[in-house]
């Protein structure tokens, strides 16, 4: 089994009234929400309905978690699915019953996500984690480390697919997909709020092949939207 050994810490109110989108070539393909956030509750009632297991006090164990739809953007989720995301500690359940790899010289976040698709029933974990040795393909110039995420699913396969996220500007994210030949995935008016921001490559770990290019808008919604 993996160390359960861990780095960074998310303070719990961090993320408090805020709001994710999630771009991918030039589409919104992912809205999440604060927990406490009225648009995040009839979200957490189809999730408790949809899986009698889950409970909303399991959901909305820590303030600054967040939910959201996802489209079926890349796979495994191939049906869309409901994305959660709570900045806590991995259960040991959790740990033994997705069987979490991580290559040498890894430590996981206190972070994590569970995806679940609201047809099939099928539960994916996401985790995220820290690497100095992780195999990944080029990356834009970056202000700090990128961090790392693999998704398991319900039956201990780890998949393919890793994500890759870091901080970089509009511009050299352009010149980047440019010169990968891959798709800017972010509209013009990301361009309006923040000259520096959140991307994201999602590749795959034996070829480092990329299949997607991801731009994230993280924001206080109360804020943006006037109602605070």
């Amino acid at each position: 089994m993996t160390q359960l050994s861990y780095e960074h810490y998310i303070p719990e109110v961090f993320l408090k009234d805020f709001k994710e989108e999630l771009w991918v070539d030039q589409q919104m393909v992912r809205e999440a929400w604060c927990i406490e956030l009225e648009e995040a509750q009839p979200i957490i009632d189809n999730l408790v309905e949809a899986f009698p297991d889950l409970t909303r006090e399991y959901l909305c164990s820590m303030r600054s978690n967040m939910i959201g739809y996802a489209a079926n953007y890349r796979p495994p989720y191939s049906n869309g699915c409901v994305s959660w995301y709570t900045w806590d500690y991995l259960t040991e359940k959790d740990h033994l019953d997705y069987n979490i790899f991580l290559p040498d010289g890894c430590k996981l976040h206190r972070w994590f996500g569970k995806k679940y698709d609201m047809e099939t029933k099928e539960v994916w974990l996401k985790y995220v984690f820290k690497s100095s040795t992780m195999h990944c393909p080029p990356l834009p110039p970056c202000k700090a480390q990128p961090f790392y995420a693999m998704i398991s699913d319900q039956e201990g396969n780890v998949l393919p697919y890793v994500d890759v996220y870091f901080n970089s500007t509009h511009e050299d994210m352009k010149q980047y997909c440019n010169a990968m030949g891959l798709t800017y995935p972010a509209p013009p008016e990301l361009e309006d709020y923040d000259s520096r921001r959140l991307w994201a490559v999602v590749y795959d770990y034996e070829t480092l092949e990329i299949t997607k290019v991801k731009a994230y808008d993280i924001f206080n919604f109360k804020k943006r939207s006037g109602t605070q």
